[in-house]
């Protein structure tokens, strides 16, 4: 039939205003994607709904959502998580499935979307950090529910728990940190741990933690440890009793003495830039009577006599144009061993103590030497934890 000229001119239009508007894809059109909404780790026996968006390609660097697009679901380990054609998913035992969703009605060319889903027990320690410590150094698990541990320990000595240290992740994961004390040797981390009200425990097998039997101060029986009081603090609170804490460290204690030796030495050197008066406090009742604690503002080591120099000059004598600072030593016996030593040597101990009560001492920390009584401490932070020593240097003008 013919047209005339006027039809003709409308179907030209109708046809170019149909090509302007259709840019929705074909069934056959390479330019679509999909993408799946992460997954967070899933807990075994549970189930979530993953959600999926279908996309278009209109320039190299521009999408275009598709509306009304029904996608089919896929689980690339259904042992390990199931899925309906809805997206509802289930999470049967602990590992790792690919969960895919691939735009209906659109061929083999549109590309599908996927996320890796992590299926897991309620706890589950996925790795212990560092893997060699020290005492006093701090121990991280991290995993999933590992803030839910209350308790851990090595070779049956228990750890103890840093406060403030629990961290959980957007991921589904989180950590939690450890003091390591003596007497904890190497081996596999034991834990307890609390989920949805019942307790969990278990070793981590297959992942040892070395424990090197010293502390993270050593050596310091001849060269003191310098304690910075101005660096940060061990904690990140304000306003509260912990914020006057300059200094924290509960898994301090005298490591195992070696055969042969009759005394132990810790030699701490605290320094802070401003005058201020400290509280140090130190508790050690398991080792009740076995040591004494001095502290002083001039404490040297004479290595030609193996002796301790105690007194106002003697880090003049000792070591000339040493920065100034309160100086701590710690002298451990065994048990039964003769009190008041502070030389490493046994025949210095008597000549080491007379000096000690001949020259004036910037502080002197009170002793009961019946044999088996601790140290008394002259004066302590209320509402502080027993802990091993040192427990805290603390600025009494904070508190």
């Amino acid at each position: 039939m013919r047209l005339t000229r006027g039809i003709a001119a409308l179907a030209v239009l109708f046809s170019s205003a149909t090509l302007a508007t259709c840019v929705f894809p074909t069934e056959r059109d390479s330019s679509v994607h999909v993408s799946v909404t992460r997954l967070r780790i899933l807990i075994r026996g549970r189930d979530t709904t993953a959600k999926a968006t279908a996309w278009q390609m209109v320039a190299p660097a521009d999408s275009q959502r598709i509306p009304n697009v029904s996608f089919v679901w896929s689980s690339s380990n259904p042992a390990v998580a199931t899925v309906d054609n809805a997206g509802h998913i289930v999470g049967v035992n602990s590992g790792t499935a690919v969960i895919r969703a691939a735009a209906a009605n659109f061929d083999k060319a549109s590309a599908t979307g996927d996320d890796t889903l992590r299926v897991s027990a309620p706890l589950e320690i996925d790795s212990v950090r560092p893997k060699t410590v020290k005492y006093g150094e701090k121990l991280t698990i991290y995993g999933v529910g590992a803030d839910s541990i209350f308790s851990a320990s090595l070779a049956g000595a228990q750890l103890i728990r840093v406060p403030f240290s629990d961290t959980a992740f957007k991921s589904g994961t989180a950590r939690t940190r450890f003091w390591v004390p003596p007497p904890a040797t190497t081996d596999s981390l034991f834990y307890l741990g609390i989920s949805g009200g019942l307790g969990v425990f278990g070793f981590l097998h297959g992942d040892t933690t070395r424990v090197l039997e010293r502390d993270i101060y050593e050596p310091n029986d001849t060269i003191p440890s310098a304690i910075d009081l101005d660096a940060a603090r061990p904690f990140p609170t304000t306003n509260t009793l912990l914020d006057s804490l300059l200094f924290f460290n509960p898994a301090l204690a005298f490591e195992t003495l070696k055969r042969g030796q009759t005394t132990g030495v810790d030699w701490y050197h605290f320094t802070q830039g401003k005058t201020r008066d400290l509280t140090i406090v130190l508790t050690a009742p398991q080792i009740a009577g076995t040591f004494r604690t001095f502290l002083t503002d001039s404490l040297g080591w004479n290595g030609t006599a193996k002796t301790y120099v105690i007194g106002h000059d003697a880090s003049e004598r000792v070591a000339r144009g040493r920065a100034r600072g309160r100086q701590l030593v710690q002298c451990r016996r065994p048990p039964g061993h003769a009190p008041g030593a502070v030389s490493r040597h046994a025949d210095d101990r008597e000549s080491a103590r007379r000096r000690l009560d001949q020259v004036p001492l910037c502080q002197r920390r009170h002793h009961d030497e019946r044999a088996g009584a601790a140290p008394r401490v002259s004066r302590r932070a209320p509402g502080l934890p027993q802990g091993s020593r040192p427990v805290c240097a603390q600025d009494p003008a904070t508190r």
